[in-house]
């Protein structure tokens, strides 16, 4: 591969997971977007997940499977591979969403930028939600976008990568460096990914919102105003999650439908 000024370096980092293996690749390899670097870090799987990829691996430009540190570290392993100009990770059972949305983003001119983010929906089963991510300067508040809808210069990762320390917020110090730093932002207002609901930001929401604080903290002072509303955050997460464990599944589903109501999408 010859990677050109608008190569796109595709992470994808798993283990364990057949069947949303192959929901990823097949989203990968659909895109209509030809210059498209294509990379699987496998954590060491034990089950099928290594057969799957085998079957796709004349359109896998890299892979390899071995135990590591987590995903963050698997992510980093990505980045040490990877050779285009941009870089995504997008995780097993994560999709884009829609089969153009590359080429509709670098059909316009983004040689101004560094950092490319959009819109998500999340999956939650039985229907989905369009979630709008907000302007960058918003960052100080937590993470405003997912890094499944970023879109990163490869270079800029490729020194630091992301911070194992931080177990789930790694992506928000990787963000908000390049933030701090001065990095120019793009929003570009569509969804760029579909991701599952439930993952470990999700069932861990309150370590994630500490996580981000911490983040914060260590690049710059925090004001009273940011302490009282990042307290105020985690009082509401923390009843969230009370919420989410005593409710039965179903319930919690109708009551998040309901609250999303005015954001549901046909994309099931």
């Amino acid at each position: 591969m010859n990677p050109g000024q608008n190569t796109i370096s595709v992470v994808t980092v798993v283990r364990n997971a057949p069947e949303k293996t192959e929901r990823t690749i097949r989203s990968v390899l659909n895109q209509d977007y030809q210059d498209i670097e294509f990379i699987i870090i496998d954590g060491g799987s034990d089950d099928t997940t290594t057969e799957i990829i085998k079957q796709h691996a004349n359109r896998v430009d890299s892979w390899v499977s071995e135990p590591d540190k987590g995903p963050y570290d698997a992510m980093n392993k990505g980045i040490s591979r990877a050779s285009g100009e941009w870089i995504l990770f997008l995780n097993a059972g994560d999709t884009f969403a829609d089969s153009t949305i590359l080429t509709r983003i670098f059909s316009q001119d983004n040689n101004s930028y560094d950092l490319i983010y959009g819109d998500r929906i999340v999956d939650y089963g039985p229907f989905s939600v369009l979630r709008k991510s907000r302007q960058i300067d918003a960052i100080r508040g937590g993470m405003i976008f997912s890094h499944q809808s970023l879109l990163v210069r490869t270079r800029l990762v490729k020194s630091s990568g992301f911070q194992i320390s931080y177990s789930i917020s790694a992506d928000y110090d990787l963000i908000y460096r390049l933030y701090s730093e001065g990095k120019r932002f793009r929003y570009y207002p569509e969804p760029i990914a579909t991701i599952e609901a439930w993952g470990i930001s999700h069932r861990h929401m309150v370590r994630s919102a500490r996580e981000q604080y911490a983040v914060l903290k260590s690049y710059s002072a925090v004001s009273l105003k940011e302490r009282r509303r990042h307290h105020f955050r985690v009082l509401v997460l923390r009843c969230q999650t009370l919420i989410h464990r005593i409710l039965p599944r179903s319930i919690v589903l109708r009551l998040i439908r309901f609250n999303f109501r005015n954001h549901l999408t046909d994309i099931q």
